[in-house]
């Protein structure tokens, strides 16, 4: 095994295999392309990534929103629109290194985030995923509402087209 992949799918268009909301864990015995190219960067890197994400977002007119321990973002480099992130302010792998007020307060940021999707966009399909690893990484929760579709340009190039600015999706969920 080596990924742990952890998700909920809210809706048949977010592609869920069942007829209701659910969320899943499957082991991998490959590390996805993806966090292969994040902890690639992350080891390249005189200082985390993720961490320097979180030091410019919370500056920037991106921020969503954000508590003691947490931001919730729309990320500058969304692959869905209306994506946001939410990352933990102190540097730490997963979800077993979290201590119970961290856990509190991320659960008041997800019901912040889920009633603001809810709201602005008539409780769209969408995907949540927590990417974490042993160690060597940040934990993040990233969502992506399903409300476009993933065409040829996006699966030929894996390069994603994204209709709605961060910007706007942000400032349109902290109203």
């Amino acid at each position: 095994m080596k990924y742990v992949s952890i998700f909920k799918n809210w809706g048949k268009e977010a592609g869920a295999s069942l007829s209701h909301s659910h969320s899943q864990l499957v082991t991998l015995p490959i590390l996805p392309p993806m966090i292969k190219r994040e902890l690639d960067a992350i080891s390249r890197a005189s200082r985390c990534p993720f961490c320097n994400i979180v030091e410019q977002e919370k500056e920037s007119c991106r921020l969503i929103s954000e508590n003691e321990d947490w931001i919730l973002i729309a990320p500058f480099y969304s692959q869905a629109p209306y994506e946001t992130w939410i990352l933990p302010k102190r540097h730490f792998a997963n979800l077993g290194e979290m201590h119970e007020a961290e856990g509190k307060s991320l659960a008041a940021l997800l019901m912040q985030v889920l009633g603001a999707m809810r709201s602005v966009l008539n409780d769209p399909p969408s995907n949540s995923m927590i990417f974490q690893l042993p160690f060597g990484y940040h934990l993040n929760i990233r969502i992506q509402p399903a409300i476009s579709k993933i065409a040829g340009f996006e699966r030929g190039t894996g390069v994603y087209i994204n209709s709605v600015a961060p910007e706007y999706a942000a400032a349109s969920f902290r109203h």
